[in-house]
This record gives structure tokens, C-alpha cells and sequence, in this order.
């Protein structure tokens, strides 16, 4: 599994024949870390619904809130990883047919899985932010996450991730579409150029409100 790290041309080379389920243990271990990350911060979050709409709304009512805040804070990191998996596969195997793609859905699907580890191995990192996130919210409301330090932390990791997936998305539409590699570049470029830019322009905004 190192090889996707320091060869990863070499290991959609050959992952391209193996079968679809060795993609899936990425994508689990990918759904548990984002959902231990969504039940560290779940308890501030629905406090924080909870101190917000507690005098718009009865209590019964606000309590009802509060809990449904806090299973959406451990359930949609999950499904936001499903749902971002299709998505740029369905996105990179759209594009890739301009350049006379040949490779089924199921091998951009299998190989697309695999832009995830870089979430996977940096989530050391992204999990102390939450803990840090949660303490600002317990303490200060969901307004202390448009600003900070954690914040912009937050917005730079992102943006270092999505890096390390364009790389992974090169390779693995490459082997999957049967691309050359300029192909390929362009192909993976797109999407990480308007993801990147969303990154960015919040990243600027965000500095903005720290000044």
C-alpha cells in the first residue's frame, strides 16, 4: 500500500487488475475516521443549536434540534466521503471521454477510491483541529469558527490534501481511461483548479476576518 504513496504510477498500474472490494477497505476506514471525527465535535455543535434556537423555539422543540444536530454531526462526514467519491469519479470519467477515455466506470470508481488516503494519513492532524474546533464552539459558538488561527490551520489542510489527491487523481484516470499523461493532467487538473480555487478564495476570506 506504500507504493501509492512514493510510486504511485506503478501502483494504479497494476491495482487496475485487482478487484473492486480492495478499494472498499480505503473507503471504510475512510467513513470511520470521518465519523470519529463528527462525534468529537458533535456534543459542542448541538449545544451550540441548542443555546441558538432555545429562545426562538420551545424547549421540547430546541431539544429535538439539538439531537438531530448531533447525529448529522456524526452521520454527514460519513456520507459526504461516499458522496465525494462518486462525484469525481463520475467528473473524471466525464472528462476523460474528451480525450477518448477507454476504461469502464468501475475501474474510475476502483482507482478514484484511493485519492482518500491522503485524508487518511493526515487525519492526526485534521482530528486535533476538530478537538480544537470543539473547544471554540463549547466556548464562544459557531462564530469562532469563521475565524483563527484553527480556521485558516483548517483551510491549509485542506488545501495540501486536495495537492496530494490531484497527484492520485492523475495517475489513477491514467490507468483507469487508458490516458497518456498529459491527458491525464489536464483531466485531474480540472477539478483540483476549481476545487483549489474554492480553498482559496475561503482561505483569503478567512484571513481577512483574522486581520
Amino acid at each position: 500500500m506504500l507504493e501509492v504513496i512514493f510510486n504511485p504510477d506503478s501502483f494504479f498500474r497494476k491495482e487496475r487488475e485487482q478487484k473492486f472490494q480492495r478499494c472498499l477497505v480505503v473507503i471504510v476506514i475512510s467513513v470511520v475516521l470521518s465519523s470519529i471525527n463528527g462525534y468529537v465535535v458533535a456534543d459542542s455543535y448541538s449545544d451550540a443549536v441548542y443555546r441558538q434556537v432555545s429562545s426562538k423555539v420551545p424547549a421540547d422543540q430546541a431539544i429535538i434540534i439539538a439531537k438531530t444536530a448531533y447525529t448529522a454531526s456524526i452521520i454527514s462526514p460519513s456520507v459526504v466521503v461516499i458522496i465525494s467519491w462518486i462525484v469525481i469519479s463520475v467528473v473524471l470519467y466525464i472528462i476523460s471521454a474528451f480525450f477518448s477515455g477507454k476504461g469502464s466506470f468501475s475501474d474510475t470508481l476502483k482507482l478514484t477510491a484511493y485519492s482518500l488516503i491522503p485524508s487518511i494519513v493526515l487525519f492526526p492532524v485534521n482530528f486535533y483541529l476538530s478537538i480544537e474546533n470543539a473547544r471554540l464552539v463549547e466556548s464562544y459558538g459557531f462564530e469562532a469558527l469563521k475565524s483563527g488561527n484553527t480556521a485558516v490551520a483548517s483551510a491549509i489542510l485542506g488545501l495540501a490534501v486536495l495537492i496530494w489527491q490531484f497527484t492520485l487523481w492523475k495517475f489513477g484516470i491514467m490507468h483507469a481511461r487508458n490516458l497518456n499523461r498529459r491527458d491525464a493532467t489536464i483531466t485531474a487538473a480540472i477539478p483540483a483548479v476549481v476545487l483549489g480555487a474554492v480553498s482559496i478564495y475561503s482561505l483569503i476570506n478567512l484571513q481577512n476576518l483574522t486581520l
